[in-house]
């Protein structure tokens, strides 16, 4: 009898957490202590210039008397302020929710949760990595935010909704090495404003890999390099794998975003057979000990796809030709 007390309280507490994280537990838990709504125009006493921007945004302009999840104003997300007012103001004073980084990410989440949980963008958010790696909405996304026309930023709504910014400044935040390779030489025009980065990911949450808007790697290039798709007569066997066996999806330092220059990248798999059957290495281009002594020229303008440009695949009917891929 006694475990099953202690089982039943557990229960009960795993409960009331949930209860308090659900969107809707989490303004009732800032209501605790007796706090009331004051309006929105003893918000904007003491922040004027966030509710001036708030006002601008979508958010403000559904701040509407029949729509009771945001009818409230400020105090929609943040909780109602009577306490905070009493108590002079302050960050966190009065129970208020703030949304930095100090309160559960979770929790804050939640808040947003309240209206958006039902957005078919959201239906893998659950099981994405960006919760799992305590990510909260308002870590990227700037509430307040009203239209930008300047700078470059467009309207300032992203696919994913309103940013402090570009796309990839944002997600270049936490991803310095994505934000590093789109600024190589050789890069997807994502700096550009050609493409962005949730044109290919899925922030909250998908069952790709990498939380990519496809089931593979090769399904997502497909979707603007279809020409790349085939079917061929002669396929190249690491093209139906794997695009990023040979391209970076960001950027590199090599022509069309290889991993590596050719011919150095075609020599990682035609190391022994046909031609070249030595690779192109320091004792044979710069010594020259297999030519007599003399340097070598094969370093100088030579690629494989001088003659091998049909790398992806070939429809054409002989040999040599299709089933080596030769123009």
């Amino acid at each position: 009898m006694k475990r099953f007390f202690v089982f039943s309280g557990l229960v009960e507490l795993l409960l009331l957490c949930f209860l308090l994280m659900s969107p809707s537990g989490v303004l009732a838990q800032a209501k605790r202590g007796g706090a009331t709504f004051v309006g929105v125009d003893a918000c904007k006493e003491c922040h004027e210039d966030r509710f001036k921007a708030y006002a601008a945004s979508v958010h403000g302009k559904k701040v509407v008397p029949d729509n009771p999840a945001n009818r409230e104003g400020c105090e929609s997300c943040h909780g109602p302020g009577s306490l905070h007012v009493d108590q002079g103001g302050g960050k966190g004073v009065g129970g208020m929710i703030t949304f930095n980084k100090k309160e559960n990410s979770d929790m804050r989440s939640a808040v947003c949760l309240n209206c958006h949980e039902n957005s078919t963008q959201l239906a893998l958010w659950d099981s994405g990595v960006h919760k799992k790696k305590d990510v909260s909405c308002s870590d990227c996304h700037s509430i307040h935010s009203g239209p930008k026309t300047a700078t470059g930023y467009g309207t300032g709504m992203a696919p994913m909704g309103y940013l402090p910014g570009p796309e990839y400044v944002t997600c270049g935040k936490c991803h310095l090495d994505i934000k590093a390779a789109i600024n190589r030489r050789s890069h997807h025009p994502i700096v550009e404003g050609r493409i962005t980065c949730s044109n290919c990911h899925q922030p909250h949450g998908s069952m790709g890999p990498a939380q990519i808007k496809a089931d593979s790697v090769n399904q997502l290039c497909y979707k603007c390099h279809a020409d790349k798709r085939g079917p061929y007569m002669n396929e190249h066997p690491p093209v139906g794998e794997n695009c990023a066996y040979c391209h970076l999806a960001h950027g590199g330092v090599h022509t069309a975003l290889l991993t590596e220059k050719v011919p150095n990248l075609c020599q990682g798999c035609h190391d022994a057979t046909r031609h070249p059957g030595t690779r192109y290495g320091a004792d044979t281009m710069f010594t020259g000990g297999l030519i007599g002594g003399s340097p070598s020229n094969k370093a100088f303008g030579r690629s494989c796809l001088n003659c091998h440009s049909n790398i992806h695949g070939s429809n054409a009917i002989g040999s040599p030709g299709g089933d080596f891929f030769i123009r």
